[in-house]
């Protein structure tokens, strides 16, 4: 059965991920325009849009010049990935899943469920290029009730040209405290004209198991 996150979005019943669209397979109708405004949804256009959009990511914070697009032409599953691009050495760029940041009482719908004191594994793809030093990764954000910041748990960092894709993970144990999370996907290390991109994001619950390449849960 398909799990529904705080949001009211299914998140992905293959993988038992409590993260919707991790995969980017949910992309909007145009994709050719990036987004590169701050606090706004990617749904395809420069802007982006303020209203809810169904593709699940937000851009939270683009440094300019900086943009966020899914790319249909570099993927690691299925038919895209999301492309964080810094269009010169002072650009960075910070996606959510989440438009507002900090988050409200009134936004929380926009957040994720999770459980207390529970352990979870938060991994990721990225494939770099030219990205600078420790610029690319990922990080899962716990929230109290009210959206009161917790603790930000954060991967490995990658940076460099490679085009292979490369693992970024995080396992952490939520507080007592924690009810909500929101995911971030950083490419925010200024210093060179980069893209990293992101394919193939998953939060699970450490008892269930390791999430594998074909996107089954292994025992």
């Amino acid at each position: 059965m398909a799990r529904t996150a705080a949001s009211n979005r299914v998140a992905s019943a293959r993988t038992g991920s409590v993260i919707y669209n991790g995969n980017f397979e949910v992309k909007p109708a145009v994709i050719t325009a990036p987004t590169n405004t701050q606090a706004r949804w990617v749904d395809g256009t420069v802007g982006g849009s303020a209203a809810r959009s169904g593709s699940g990511w937000g851009a939270i914070v683009i440094v300019s010049p900086g943009d966020v697009t899914f790319d249909t032409t570099v993927f690691r599953s299925g038919t895209a990935s999301l492309r964080l691009s810094t269009g010169s050495a002072v650009g960075s760029v910070t996606v959510a899943s989440y438009r507002t940041n900090p988050p409200v009482a009134s936004s929380l719908f926009e957040l994720f469920t999770l459980l207390p004191n529970t352990l979870y594994v938060l991994s990721a793809y990225i494939r770099t290029n030219n990205v600078a030093a420790l610029g690319a990764f990922i990080e899962c954000r716990e929230f109290t009730a009210a959206a009161a910041t917790v603790v930000t748990n954060t991967s490995n960092k990658l940076s460099g040209t490679d085009t292979t894709w490369r693992s970024a993970s995080v396992t952490f144990t939520t507080s007592s405290t924690t009810r909500f999370g929101g995911f971030f996907l950083r490419n925010n290390v200024v210093g060179n004209t980069s893209d990293a991109w992101f394919d193939d994001i998953t939060l699970i619950p450490a008892s269930l198991g390791r999430v594998q390449a074909s996107g089954r849960v292994a025992a």
